[in-house]
């Protein structure tokens, strides 16, 4: 009786403490970020169809999108770091935000 008492206790633990790690595990597993906003101009008007390019300050990765009717844009997938933000569009002068930082 007392050898399966400690079997079962044994194989208890064990199955708590991989319980324990799973999450730990599965939050490791993050490696994108999200990059959303919306183009407008001074006065506050939206700027649909304005070009979004960011660009990886550390390892140089471009990704670029259009903005949508609404002026918003949602650049998805992106690793991890710091990104710079350039956005043209029609009738604009081209506008740059540096130091973006994405985790």
């Amino acid at each position: 009786m007392q050898v399966i008492n400690f079997r079962l206790r044994k194989t208890s633990l064990a199955l708590l403490a991989l319980l324990l790690a799973f999450p730990l595990a599965a939050i490791a597993q993050i490696t994108t970020s999200t990059i959303v906003g919306t183009i407008t101009d001074s006065s506050g008007a939206i700027g649909p169809g304005a070009q979004v390019t960011a660009r990886n300050a550390d390892t140089g990765l471009t990704r670029t999108l259009t903005s949508n009717e609404a002026g918003t844009y949602r650049q998805e997938f992106l690793p991890v770091g710091n990104y710079v933000l350039e956005v043209t569009a029609r009738g604009l002068k081209k506008v740059t935000r540096a130091a973006l930082f994405c985790k």
